[in-house]
């Protein structure tokens, strides 16, 4: 009976000693898990941030050139509604010139 109680007790020994080595391992692997992302973070963060910038500066942009591109719209709407028959005239005229320019 000695003999299996020594047995049991150096297998929990090991079983106790694998079990604090694989903890260690496992806080080892998550430490150095945690400090790759930190590192990441630290490295993405400026690039976000200037991505972000570059974002609203486009949007900003984009919307000028929509802005823009309605008055000019709308003005040509307001010279059509106040001369219909020279509007007319003037898209004849290009369209003509640009049958002429197709053909050659």
């Amino acid at each position: 009976m000695s003999t299996i109680t020594s047995t049991n007790a150096a297998d929990s020994k090991i079983t106790n000693g694998l079990a604090d080595q694989a903890t260690r391992a496992m806080e080892n692997v998550a430490q150095g898990a945690h400090q790759t992302i930190d590192r990441v973070a630290e490295r993405v963060a400026p690039a976000a941030a200037k991505l972000n910038t570059g974002v609203d500066q486009a949007s900003a942009a984009l919307k000028a050139g929509v802005d823009q591109f309605s008055t000019v719209v709308e003005g040509a709407r307001n010279r059509v509604r106040e001369n219909p028959m020279i509007s007319i005239a003037v898209v004849a005229g290009a369209g003509l010139l640009l049958a002429r320019l197709l053909r050659r």
